[in-house]
């Protein structure tokens, strides 16, 4: 499938895009076996307990089941308490390993854990789940902000007995390339692997130079680029994703001289970005974002934006898993394509919603509505950028009635939009090529 999108004048020189493996190779940043001493593993050594605050110590020499590392599982921390683990900000996977030491049928320790404040596990059932003296783990992705990782144990609404946990691991993985792309260029091998040729942009164009690049010893990568007004319509599977774009400025050499946006999945990611006040010019630099992609396409847009002088650029763009990502946060917008203004929260119905053709080659196209829209509909065309474009109401008199807007006077150009539908059940928000 072919995406479109058109955005001033923006450049580019490669994109990377990875995802998540379904078992990926893990880093271990802090392992702990929970109630005891510092432990050799088959996965590798834990650390003797530390960081936790509250609770009770016990262990056993009853053999575990579903194991080969008894020991591990055989000590354990009970009682309401909390970890407050120091580690660098960033996203992480953390790992729990859970065996029943003491009960021997479901529903006599029922409790809660939260992670960084959020629910993870709740009434949870180590008996229900597999048995007593039998090992389990659960895992789930953390952020961490503040240079802690904070782990609470406790009963919750439906505690029966006391929590307890075995051994806690927290992970980070490497990622995995699934598309890499070498903007404004041909195939091109690096020292992290193999770019492919330039594809899934519209607008923009293509430069390159011989000039050396400090700060990389991939310079090839750095000496071609995508610069004007662009967006990339990225086709990758949904799921949370790290995007890292490589930039080198190959033209100017004061600040100030080149400054502009760029926009994810209708997010200011970069606000008045300017290379050469960052690290001068002719060097290699990246900056790193979180997206997550629910529609099959990553949105990627490029554009002077309020502050812009002169034309947005890039020199390369990587796309990896959430995990290895590191935190940014990002200056949305209020007219954020993807995130409109509400007076209220309402289910939202984007993936029940038919548009076609998609990609439009004159700017009309037909809907197919469920449901939830019978009676009035609200609608905002909105460009990659926030801008409303087009905006009225609609009658919808049936479940599964087609609409036809006749956007052609606001869709002169190629390029990647937004259209937002409101009813009084539910909304709707989803994307409009216009090639």
């Amino acid at each position: 499938m072919d995406f479109y999108g058109l955005i001033d004048n923006a450049k580019v020189s490669a994109i990377e895009i990875y995802t998540v493996n379904s078992t990926p190779t893990t880093t271990a940043v802090l392992r702990l076996n929970a109630g005891s001493g510092q432990l050799s593993t088959s996965t590798g050594p834990f650390a003797a307990d530390q960081y936790a605050t509250g609770g009770s110590e016990f262990a056993t020499d009853q053999a575990i089941a579903g194991t080969e590392d008894d020991a591990l599982y055989q000590s354990e921390r009970y009682g309401a308490f909390t970890y407050n683990l120091p580690v660098a900000n960033g996203q992480y996977m953390v790992k729990l390993h859970f065996a029943e030491l003491y009960w021997n049928s479901t529903g006599q320790r029922v409790f809660d854990v939260r992670a960084e404040n959020t629910t993870v596990l709740r009434a949870y059932d180590i008996v229900r789940k597999v048995g007593p003296l039998t090992a389990t783990t659960e895992s789930f992705p953390v952020t961490v902000t503040d240079g802690v990782l904070s782990l609470a144990f406790a009963p919750g609404a439906g505690g029966v007995d006391q929590p307890k946990v075995s051994a806690i691991e927290v992970l980070q993985a490497s990622p995995t390339a699934v598309l890499r792309l070498n903007v404004g260029g041909g195939q091109l091998s690096t020292s992290v692997g193999r770019f492919s040729t330039d594809q899934f942009a519209y607008g923009g164009t293509e430069f390159a130079t011989d000039q050396p690049i400090a700060g990389t010893e991939d310079d090839a990568l750095y000496q071609t680029e995508r610069y004007g007004t662009f967006s990339y319509g990225l086709p990758v599977a949904n799921g949370t994703y790290t995007v890292k774009l490589h930039f080198a400025e190959l033209y100017w050499n004061a600040p100030g001289q080149r400054v502009f946006d760029v926009v994810a999945e209708g997010s200011t990611v970069l606000q008045a970005y300017d290379i050469v006040k960052k690290v001068g010019p002719l060097t290699a630099t990246t900056e790193s974002f979180s997206v997550t992609v629910t529609d099959g396409v990553l949105a990627l847009a490029f554009a002077p934006g309020a502050g812009g002088v002169d034309q947005p650029k890039v020199s390369a763009i990587e796309v990896l898993s959430g995990n290895s990502a590191s935190p940014v946060t990002a200056a949305r917008s209020a007219a954020s394509p993807l995130a409109p203004g509400a007076p209220a929260k309402l289910p939202v119905y984007s993936a029940q919603v038919k548009l076609y053709p998609n990609p439009s080659t004159d700017g009309r196209v037909t809907l197919e509505l469920p449901a939830a829209f019978q009676g009035e509909v609200s609608y905002s065309l909105v460009s990659s950028l926030g801008t409303t474009l087009s905006q009225g109401q609609c009658t919808v008199s049936a479940a599964g009635q087609s609409v036809t807007f006749d956007f052609s006077p606001q869709l002169s150009a190629e390029g990647l939009y937004y259209l937002h539908l409101r009813g009084a059940k539910g909304q709707a928000h989803v994307k409009l090529l216009r090639k």
